[in-house]
């Protein structure tokens, strides 16, 4: 894997490890940044590192499993996004909606893609 993709899978995989996170974790969190109690910024972390990921997944040497979970977490957080959803965008919901224990769970799959395929170096150092 060349030097542009871990880079960007690292970015990438600290907003999904944030995502696979607890709810305390995630609401601790967002309280330190200032943004609770809206959940977005957990999103807006995630899209913002993987938008180069993405970009290069065709050419790059991301395994197909890695590369098919982290577009499913964005698929998943895709299918709730819109302001007709704000109510899922808080640090109430994150304890309460099943979008986000999906979101956990999903984000979670591809810490153990990562994991399985030796990447999990790469993950943990950004």
């Amino acid at each position: 894997m060349n030097a542009d993709d871990e880079r960007a899978l690292g970015l990438t995989m600290g907003a999904v490890r944030r995502l696979a996170a607890g709810v305390d974790a995630q609401t601790h969190y967002l309280e330190q940044l200032g943004t609770a109690p809206n959940a977005d910024e957990l999103a807006l972390e995630f899209d913002d590192s993987y938008k180069p990921l993405n970009a290069r997944l065709a050419e790059s040497d991301i395994p197909n499993g890695l590369s098919s979970a982290v577009q499913r977490l964005d698929e998943l957080l895709l299918s709730f996004s819109g302001p007709e959803n704000a109510d899922l965008w808080t640090t109430r919901a994150l304890t309460a909606a099943p979008q986000w224990r999906g979101v956990r769970r999903a984000a979670q799959h591809v810490i153990d893609e990562a994991t399985a395929a030796g990447l999990n170096r790469v993950a943990k150092r950004h």
